[in-house]
């Protein structure tokens, strides 16, 4: 899952992007609450980036 945001993220944002993903990945591997809700709130971002920058 994260591979496939991380290719479709531009490059300028997924730079801040992939810094959180890994982040919020480290605290999923615990597959806390937690880190289940961080890892989600990370990938709506990403799509919500992707579709900001398509529409310009």
């Amino acid at each position: 899952m994260v591979r496939t945001v991380m290719k479709i993220t531009p490059k300028g944002v997924g730079q801040k992007i992939r810094t959180r993903f890994s982040h919020a990945y480290l605290g999923f591997s615990g597959f806390t609450k937690a880190g289940d809700m961080e890892f989600y709130i990370s990938l709506k971002t990403a799509k919500f980036c992707n579709k900001a920058l398509e529409s310009q």
